[in-house]
């Protein structure tokens, strides 16, 4: 029916590794633009609040260096999946099913 999470994993790695192979890099403001966008660094009024973004990776045991990263490789992957012609679920979809 479907991949394991093993494969699903593997499969999301080489995507990153060919990604990178052909020379795709998000940019800082691409990083940035898809973090400010997050819901959990809004304030009230809907704006990206760096103290809510520090202190959300601070309680999660998270770095800033660490959560840019792993937002760097979301996009890497997404970039390289449409570049090859498919788009697979988001880490966030894929935990739904």
């Amino acid at each position: 029916f479907g991949k394991t999470i093993v494969e699903q994993l593997v499969s999301a790695e080489l995507l990153r590794q060919w990604g990178k192979d052909i020379g795709l890099s998000p940019s800082k403001e691409e990083i940035a633009q898809e973090i400010k966008q997050l819901p959990y660094f809004l304030d009230e009024k809907k704006q990206f609040d760096i103290t809510r973004y520090k202190s959300i990776l601070s309680a999660n045991r998270l770095t800033p260096q660490g959560f840019e990263d792993s937002i760097t490789s979301e996009i890497l992957m997404r970039h390289a999946s449409m570049s090859a012609g498919w788009v697979p679920l988001s880490s966030n979809e894929a935990k739904l099913h």
